[in-house]
């Protein structure tokens, strides 16, 4: 632990904590006695002060819980820190919780989080892979919303990806061009396509979603789709 903390003590980008032999309630029980010791007076006592006193001060409060192996309790887990967090039970148990599966536990939680669609909206994931010539290029998934909001995408493999709203899909039996609320919508057949900066076509090269702009991530061309 001491060499990881050491090779990792000038990084920027992520803060990893892990909670050895770890109890909210414990972690609470600290924090009042901490107070308690301050000779703080009880109208003095807020919900920052107690937040400043737990072994979390320095971190912003989760957006998001993972919960792993289908268990639906908290397990006396950051039992103040999750007060408004969002939670995601998954079946699969940690040893096979993959970027994958983290990917998707993502996009569910910026579904539920963020955006709003129209009635003639969908959602797809704009994913970014690699060609056999070592060029960039985009492909993109359907995500699933069900009546509660809950949202489901298969990833088979993890990339770089952004959320996009697009016109709505219509299926016809013949996969003729039909109209949707005045805008031109087709039966796809199949996946849409994208070009390099995310906007997306049905399968007849009709464009169902412009892309406001490109942008230059870690050297790599991503779509900006404004949904992040």
């Amino acid at each position: 632990l001491n060499e990881s903390k050491d090779i990792t003590k000038n990084n920027t980008g992520v803060k990893l904590q892990i909670a050895f032999n770890y109890g909210s309630r414990d972690e609470i029980v600290h924090a009042v006695k901490k107070i308690i010791d301050k000779s703080i007076k009880s109208e003095d006592v807020t919900e920052d002060l107690i937040s400043s006193e737990l072994y979390t001060a320095k971190c912003p409060n989760p957006d998001l819980l993972i919960r792993t192996g289908g268990e639906m309790r908290i397990s006396n887990y950051l039992l103040w820190q999750i007060a408004y967090s969002e939670f995601y039970i998954t079946d699969k148990f940690w040893p096979e919780f993959n970027k994958e599966a983290l990917a998707e536990a993502i996009i569910e939680f910026k579904i539920t989080e963020d955006i709003e669609l129209a009635d003639d909206e969908e959602l797809v994931v704009v994913r970014e892979h690699t060609n056999g010539d070592g060029s960039k290029a985009y492909d993109t998934l359907d995500v699933t919303v069900n009546e509660d909001g809950e949202a489901s995408v298969a990833i088979d493999k993890f990339s770089k990806f952004v959320l996009a709203k697009v016109k709505k899909r219509v299926n016809t039996p013949s996969g003729n061009p039909v109209t949707n609320n005045s805008t031109n919508t087709y039966d796809d057949g199949g996946p849409f396509t994208t070009d390099v900066c995310g906007s997306i076509y049905d399968r007849w090269g009709n464009k169902v979603y412009s892309a406001p702009a490109c942008v230059l991530s870690d050297g790599y061309v991503v779509p900006n789709t404004g949904v992040k």
